[in-house]
């Protein structure tokens, strides 16, 4: 009977210990355990109680990457937010930045951060990876495959790689060329249900029948392979651009893909016809691909029941196919959008002439006044040697306003922030050979654009600030 106790209350013990023996694993080799078994959750809470006491941003970068593999790119851009950008440069924060911001579906502001990645590391493959998925989404599919090769070159995930590279090809029509790279994925069991997808998709289109029924061999009678021969015939290739294997996506994105799956499975299967005459396959094989940034990043093949039971299983997967050329649910709502953003434009023109018009009867000083400029920018900053001192002169397209200044000792740096300045159109950073200050680098933030000078020496006097108009002018003395 004690021996029964003793191993009762051992069980117990371990069962209410078993949940956080992994987290509280000490010292550095708990948090390489963690990264090693993708246990993100934890990362996340033992990286939140570190900031309490060390708010450093090495730290901040650490846990807004465990945010983001977690699935939660909004979180892991509000950590991102709270290390400034002249902190560190570090290519792999600037990629952590670009990737968080490509989910967020903030692409000019990605491809800004993968390119000072790949300054900062031209050698750095994911960065190349990215920056081929943005070029595809503007349709520059030639630089798009450029950008992958790099990627390729410098060692990125190859299966990854020629998955993207059988994109490019199926954007632009070239299907045969899209199943060549495929097929070696799929024979060596390399591939995942996306490959497989897009290799399926590029064989009907290409007329190889003999290989699309190899692959198939497997999963049903000649009848409901040809069946699925002739659908995949008479649809278009969607985004199934990869951009990572590792990111776990959240429970919610996944939930609401799986369903919206589910839910449209059935209408979609109704639409696709088996037979379509000759005529009406070339012109589908032959019409070109939609730009990529016009296709949603999800979508479905709709094949057979098989399929059903294989999209519905994988809930928990990132899964990109195809959909029916014929008009679906989707295509009605975006000729919906399409037709209310055309009445938009021309209501909108209509008030505009009504506005000329009205403008034409005022005043010039009237109509000045009325002229508000809504970009606010900071459009040039240069070094400007002169008499008796040096001055930094910045320039806009606004009646400049507030400037607030701070001298960071540490780091021998003059910051200046340049309050209602939203953007900057002149280089991010130059460095000067001539001057007190070796650089010059702007930064966009919530209400201001923050200009900070890196000074050659440890110059703590305060600078004279002169602001005229569009004008703004930072001067030392002697």
């Amino acid at each position: 009977m004690k021996h029964l106790i003793v191993a009762a209350s051992f069980m117990a013990l371990a069962a209410c210990s078993s949940s956080g023996i992994v987290e509280d694993y000490a010292g550095e080799k708990g948090e390489q355990l963690l990264l090693q078994t993708g246990n993100y959750a934890s990362l996340v809470k033992r990286y939140q109680e570190q900031l309490k006491t060390n708010p450093s941003p090495e730290l901040r970068h650490k846990l807004a990457d465990a945010l983001y593999m977690s699935g939660d790119p909004e979180a892991a851009q509000f950590q991102l937010a709270l290390i400034p950008l002249e902190a560190t440069e570090d290519p792999q924060l600037e990629m952590l930045r670009a990737n968080v911001l490509y989910d967020l579906d903030r692409l000019n502001a990605a491809e800004q951060h993968v390119n000072t990645a790949l300054r900062l590391d031209n050698n750095y493959s994911e960065a190349y990876n990215l920056k081929g998925l943005l070029l595809a989404q503007r349709g520059e599919l030639e630089k798009a495959k450029q950008a992958f090769d790099n990627a390729r070159l410098n060692g990125f995930n190859d299966d990854t790689v020629k998955n993207n590279l059988a994109m490019v090809a199926m954007l632009r029509g070239d299907f045969n060329q899209a199943a060549d790279i495929l097929w070696p994925l799929v024979a060596n069991g390399r591939a995942d249900q996306i490959v497989k997808a897009n290799l399926l998709l590029s064989l009907a289109k290409s007329g190889r029948s003999r290989e699309f029924s190899q692959l198939l061999a497997s999963e049903g009678d000649r009848e409901q392979i040809g069946k699925r021969y002739s659908s995949l015939n008479h649809v278009k290739p969607f985004n199934s651009f990869t951009q990572t294997s590792e990111k776990l996506p959240s429970q919610d994105t996944a939930n609401a893909s799986a369903n919206k799956i589910a839910a449209t499975l059935s209408k979609k299967e109704k639409e696709i016809e088996p037979q379509m005459d000759v005529a009406k396959t070339l012109a589908a094989i032959q019409e070109p691909s939609k730009p990529i940034s016009a296709l949603p990043k999800i979508s479905v093949i709709l094949e057979t029941d098989e399929d059903k039971k294989a999209l519905i299983s994988a809930q928990n997967s990132s899964i990109t196919s195809i959909a029916p050329q014929k008009p679906d649910p989707l295509e009605l709502a975006r000729q919906r959008v399409k037709a209310a953003l055309e009445a938009k434009m021309e209501k909108e023109k209509l008030v505009a002439q009504q506005q000329a018009l009205k403008k034409s009867q005022e005043s010039p000083k009237e109509t000045s006044k009325k002229n508000k400029r809504t970009r606010y920018l900071l459009t040039d900053m240069r070094y400007l040697p002169a008499d008796g001192g040096s001055e930094y002169i910045a320039t806009s397209d606004f009646e400049l306003g507030k400037i607030n200044t701070q001298y960071l000792e540490k780091r021998k740096k003059w910051v200046f922030d340049v309050q209602g300045a939203k953007d900057f159109t002149t280089k991010r950073k130059r460095y000067l050979k001539d001057g007190p200050a070796k650089s010059i680098e702007l930064g966009e933030h919530k209400s201001f654009v923050r200009i900070v000078l890196e000074m050659r020496e440890n110059t703590k006097e305060k600078p004279e600030i002169k602001v005229q108009g569009k004008t703004l002018t930072i001067r030392w003395d002697g």
